[in-house]
């Protein structure tokens, strides 16, 4: 688990601490979020594509050359934690999950 402490308005940067090799575009990379206030996960980024339905974050968010999770303008809200997946995609269309990295945001 790694800690990240940003200030409001700023961009942040939060690491997958391990990519699996031949990703294109991310494609096996899912970020989950959970609030600080809330218990209610949710999925910003599903196999490498951002989530329109988050309202208040999808125009905030990208995913970074190295499927690292970019939030630009950070706001209060953001503070939580953000789970980084990597699944494998397998010959028969299902996805095993090969590693699973936290990172704890403040601000």
């Amino acid at each position: 688990e790694t800690s990240v402490l940003t200030r409001a308005g700023d961009e942040v940067t939060l690491s997958c601490s391990t990519m699996i090799d031949g990703q294109q575009q991310c494609d096996g990379t899912t970020w989950l979020f959970t609030g600080s206030g809330n218990r209610a996960v949710v999925e910003l980024v599903n196999l490498g594509q951002i989530n329109q339905t988050v309202n208040t974050k999808a125009d905030r968010l990208k995913l970074a050359a190295n499927c690292s999770l970019v939030i630009k303008k950070v706001r209060e809200e953001d503070v939580g934690r953000y789970d980084c997946q990597q699944w494998k995609g397998e010959d028969n269309g299902a996805h095993t999950l090969v590693h699973d990295s936290t990172v704890v945001l403040s601000v």
